[in-house]
């Protein structure tokens, strides 16, 4: 596929910090337009070296970690609201 590159940060750029300053796009005509700001570096071919099966298994994972860290965050958050509604029972129910 050919694909076009944008320097997005050029303070970066100048710096020799390559790690984010760069935008990888398909349709350059869209992207000047929408950004005139960005410098246009160049064009290449890339051919993706990773399987659709492994881009999908590691998106599955992440997703599963992400529903997993949710619900440690909601069962936390609902423990907490279970504690308070003790503690309120407790101080109204004293003798």
């Amino acid at each position: 596929m050919k694909l076009h590159l944008y320097i997005r940060d050029h303070e970066a750029y100048l710096k020799g910090s390559f790690d984010h300053c760069f935008s990888v796009i398909e349709d350059k005509a869209t992207w000047d337009r929408l950004f005139p700001e960005y410098t246009y570096a160049g064009e290449f071919e890339f051919t993706p070296e990773v399987s659709t099966d492994d881009v999908t298994l590691a998106a599955i994972e992440g997703i599963d970690t992400e529903i997993n860290q949710t619900r440690a965050k909601l069962q936390a958050q609902v423990n907490g609201l279970e504690t308070r509604r003790a503690n309120l029972l407790a101080i109204t129910h004293q003798p």
